[in-house]
């Protein structure tokens, strides 16, 4: 049983480090700016622009 537990063990943290690697390599903050609202051309009429969260 435990070895069974220990390979768990194993795996789960290969995975764990693996997306560390891949989040540390990443390119975050890659956009210049950000500005809120709807971008020019996107019709609006009729829409709720109220904040949403879906789960």
């Amino acid at each position: 049983m435990t070895t069974g537990r220990s390979r768990r063990y194993v795996a789960v943290s290969a995975l764990v480090a693996f997306a560390a690697v891949l989040t540390a390599c990443s390119a975050a903050g890659v956009a210049d700016s950000r500005t809120s609202g709807v971008p020019s051309g996107i019709p609006v009429d009729g829409l709720d622009l109220k904040p949403a969260v879906h789960l």
